[in-house]
């Protein structure tokens, strides 16, 4: 299969998806290694394609997936990262990334994309079972968020209530 074609197979998969597929699968489908897929990736992103890397596999956003989408800044510790995802989410709202403010490097952001208490259940399980300490850590516990919702009144609702429940830190208007 050449690479334009191998990648317009993988938009198909992505696109018909209900979560996301992990590099190595995609690369099971498409009879390639799984560098191949990343550089495919990569060049479909060039393109234009929504294509986002989560700690489950990639996704392809879709138009109007959470229409509404806003920044907010946080500050907890480990021991609240899943009743502020859990809430995010039971409010109906998506968690799309995390980022901190490193001291060398800048702004760091990584792609979460969270929709469903599955996912944050999974998310929260591959952490506990890793040996690796939250983005979050570098920056005292401070960290941003992008998060969504299908309308302003429901993102205002998860704004007030993350607020409510302390964990906001300082809102940015995006």
């Amino acid at each position: 299969m050449r690479s334009k074609e191998r990648q317009q197979t993988i938009i198909r998969y992505l696109a018909k998806a209900n979560a996301p597929i992990a590099g190595g699968e995609l690369a099971e489908m498409c009879d390639v290694s799984r560098p191949i897929i990343v550089g495919d990736i990569a060049a479909l992103r060039q393109e234009g394609y929504p294509i986002l890397s989560t700690p489950r596999g990639y996704t392809m956003t879709m138009p109007g997936s959470s229409s509404v989408k806003r920044i907010i800044v946080c500050r907890h510790d480990a021991t609240r990262v899943e009743e502020e995802l859990t809430t995010i989410i039971t409010m109906g709202g998506v968690m799309y990334t995390i980022g901190v403010e490193h001291d060398v490097y800048g702004h760091i952001e990584a792609s979460l994309y969270i929709r469903t208490l599955e996912e944050c259940r999974q998310f929260i399980e591959k952490f506990a079972s890793s040996a690796n300490q939250l983005l979050s850590t570098v920056s005292g516990g401070v960290h941003t968020h992008l998060i969504g919702a299908d309308t302003p009144e429901r993102l205002s609702l998860i704004i007030d209530t993350l607020r409510q429940k302390g964990f906001l830190y300082e809102t940015v208007v995006s």
